[in-house]
Parts: C-alpha cells; sequence; structure tokens
C-alpha cells in the first residue's frame, strides 16, 4: 500500500531514476554513479543513494518492500526491476497530469486530447473546427491531437487521450460505436501522365494490369488485410508501401505512383483538385470508422462537443463524388 508520505519530488525523482537507466540503455551501473547523475539533474541526494532507494520502496509498499520493489542491488550493479519499470512509467504519466493540472490553474485554460490516424488529423478534424462553434464556444479550451497508426490507438486510450477516432481495425476491448463507411479506392493525379489513362472507368481486370504496371504506394495491412491476395501476381509493377494515408496522397500529387488508401468523406470536392479516386471497395471491402472511449470515464463539455461535432460530420454526407460507379 502506498505511503501517504509519498510526495510529487519523491515522484519526480523515481521518474529521473528510470530516465537515467534508459539513457544506460537498461545496463547495470553503481548506486554511486546513479547518484552522480541524479545530482547532475538537480536532485538532493545527501542520504547517499542506497537509503533514498529504500526510503521510496518502503513509501510505495511497505518497510518488507525495501531492496525489492525498484532496483535490484548487486556488487555488479543496480538495474530496474520489471515491477520498477512499470511503476516509473505509471509515474510518468500521473507526473503528466499534475504538469496539466498545474497549466489548468495557472492559465485558467483546460485541454482536450484526441487520438487520430494521421489521415483523419491532416484532412478531416480541420474541417471540426472550421464547420462548428467549438472555438467561439470553448475559447479557454486548448486541443490536443496524437497521431498514430490505427494499431496505436488502442495504446493511447489507456492515458494519453480522451477519445480516439479511427479504423474498426482497431482491437483493443474498449468501448466503440460505428460512425460511417469509408471506401477503399485507388488515389491517382489528374496532372500526371500515367503508363495509363486512369480519368476513364476500366473493367477490373484493366484496372488489375494497370497496378501492376505503376509504382504503386499501399498502406499497412492491419488497413488492408486481403491486399496481397488482390495485388497476385504483381508482374512488372514495384510496390512501395507507405504507412501514412496522408502520405501517399502527397506522394499522388507529386507524380510518384498511384496509392491505394481510404478515403474520408468529403461534402464538396473541388473541381481544381487534383487527386482522383476509383473505387476499390467491391474488391477489398469498406473500412468502417469507430469512435472509442473508456467506459465509465466523465467528459468535460467541451470533449463531448467534440464527440456530438465528430459524430455529426461523419454521418451528414454522401460519399465521395470521385469514386466510380460499379467499380
Amino acid at each position: 500500500m502506498i505511503d501517504g508520505s509519498l510526495t510529487i519530488d519523491d515522484l519526480r525523482l523515481m521518474s529521473s531514476i528510470s530516465d537515467v537507466f534508459e539513457e544506460n540503455q537498461g545496463n547495470a551501473m553503481s548506486l554511486d554513479e546513479l547518484g552522480e547523475k541524479l545530482k547532475s539533474r538537480g536532485f538532493k541526494v545527501g542520504n547517499g543513494m542506497s537509503r533514498e532507494i529504500d526510503d521510496l520502496e518502503a513509501k510505495l509498499d511497505g518497510r518488507q518492500a525495501r531492496r525489492k520493489t525498484l532496483l535490484t542491488r548487486k556488487k555488479s550493479g543496480s538495474q530496474l526491476t520489471r515491477a520498477g519499470q512499470q511503476i516509473c512509467e505509471k509515474v510518468r504519466r500521473v507526473l503528466e497530469s499534475v504538469g496539466e493540472l498545474q497549466m489548468t490553474v495557472s492559465s485558467g485554460r483546460a485541454m482536450v486530447k484526441i487520438g487520430l490516424t494521421n489521415t483523419l488529423a491532416t484532412n478531416f478534424f480541420p474541417r471540426v473546427l472550421t464547420e462548428t462553434e467549438f472555438l467561439n464556444k470553448f475559447p479557454r479550451v486548448d486541443l490536443e491531437i496524437v497521431e498514430g497508426e490505427p494499431h496505436e490507438l488502442a495504446q493511447m486510450l489507456h492515458s494519453r487521450v480522451d477519445f480516439a477516432v479511427g479504423p474498426k481495425d482497431v482491437s483493443n476491448g474498449f468501448e466503440s460505436r460505428p460512425l460511417c463507411e469509408w471506401k477503399r479506392v485507388l488515389l491517382y493525379s489528374r496532372n500526371v501522365k500515367y503508363r495509363h489513362d486512369f480519368s476513364h472507368a476500366p473493367s477490373m481486370e484493366t484496372l488489375l494490369e494497370w497496378i501492376r504496371e505503376e509504382n504503386l504506394m499501399v498502406p499497412a495491412p492491419l488497413i488492408i488485410p486481403k491486399l496481397a491476395q488482390f495485388l497476385k501476381p504483381m508482374t512488372t509493377g514495384r510496390l512501395l508501401i507507405v504507412p501514412q494515408a496522408a502520405v501517399r496522397r502527397h506522394w499522388v500529387e507529386r507524380g510518384l505512383g498511384v496509392a491505394i488508401s481510404y478515403e474520408e468523406k468529403r461534402r464538396v470536392r473541388s473541381l481544381t483538385d487534383p487527386i482522383g479516386a476509383i473505387d476499390l471497395s467491391h474488391a477489398l471491402g469498406t473500412t468502417e470508422m469507430h469512435l472509442y472511449q473508456r467506459p465509465g470515464v466523465k467528459l468535460s463539455d467541451a470533449a463531448l462537443f467534440l464527440l456530438d461535432a465528430i459524430t455529426t460530420i461523419f454521418n451528414r454526407e454522401p460519399s465521395d463524388e470521385g469514386h466510380r460507379p460499379g467499380l
């Protein structure tokens, strides 16, 4: 049981101990060396590191836990125990929350953190701010967008974000609800002359031949799990693996190839948009976009406003007009 005498300074000391071992690549070091590195960071360890560690362990789990909880101490050197590593990681999260609390108290501002895939952060979320009254309604609320690949959203939900939006491919046990389905499409640049004319809707056989003969940028298997089967046999084409959907889009604009991606819904497609899209959903299936939340967590009014805005924008619009019917 954690002793009530555990202080914020104790937490900062534990976090710095972990940082020192990380800088040393997890290798064992003497307590004297550890103490010197901590002193260089501004910590006072006048009682000696062995006594300091004893006190920390006692505050964490009672006197019987000394020399067991945080460090293994041997003549050859000391290292963080597995439990110590986990404790220090949780301590970091606590200190982050304390820092946010201090910033809120000092500035009077609140923070909403949202986990998004890269394509959502760059192509979709800006619309939430421009098409709603969020910025006017919550002038003292700051936003932090934490970007990650679909499989990384699960880890974000544990402590880093208030909620997350991403494909159903995220399997994390957290509560989620579907927002909409996005088509999986082939992106091409209207301003580039390819080996083939992508401006006309082809048969599937022709499309497969196009893909085989162009540089093709594809996402991670989590996004399109049946891609390998779909592309067999690749003949003369070069396959480029690019992890982020927004990056693939930029590469296509520059004429570096064609890309398979899922496309966000757009209310109006500009005639000057250099990107064209061919619907591959019947071959690859669609991507179901989900809103992920931690059960039992009470969200702020600002976070709830954003949840409602995201849900509304996802659901109110027709599919992208640039997708080809019949493919």
